[in-house]
């Protein structure tokens, strides 16, 4: 029984199988038979094609322009920025004066340790900050 049925399941299959290879073959025979010809455009059609045509790139080329002339603008904008008053130096501390003083004389960090009776730390952030100050 169950070879019987084997062997009807695969004649049923192959026979869908090969009806629809047959079908297949035959949709664009019909599809073609429905398809009108193509009629040629009247000389009219056709210079009013190349009017238009000969418009859209006339559009495409006043529209290019315009842009790029915005966007050579805008740079030219970007590029000018408006003046900015950098601050103004403040005065120099007295305990700062001091140790830039004792710097340009040439005395090392531990000389103006003992100068001052400053840490060494305190020196050297001292010598660091003194560049934002005014002399």
């Amino acid at each position: 029984m169950f070879i019987f049925l084997m062997i009807l399941g695969s004649g049923v299959l192959f026979l869908g199988l090969s009806a629809k290879r047959q079908e297949a073959q035959e949709i664009p025979e019909r599809e073609m038979a429905f398809v009108p010809p193509p009629r040629s455009l009247r000389e009219e059609e056709l210079t009013e094609l190349k009017e238009l045509n000969h418009r859209v790139k006339a559009l495409e080329k006043l529209v290019f322009e315009s842009l790029l002339t915005r966007e050579t603008e805008k740079a030219a904008e970007e590029t000018i920025a408006p003046e900015v008053k950098l601050p103004e130096k403040k005065p120099m501390p007295e305990s700062m004066r001091t140790v830039v003083e004792l710097e340009k004389a040439g005395h090392g960090v531990q000389e103006m340790v003992a100068a001052t009776g400053m840490k060494k730390g305190e020196i050297l952030l001292l010598l660091s900050l003194s560049k934002h100050y005014a002399e």
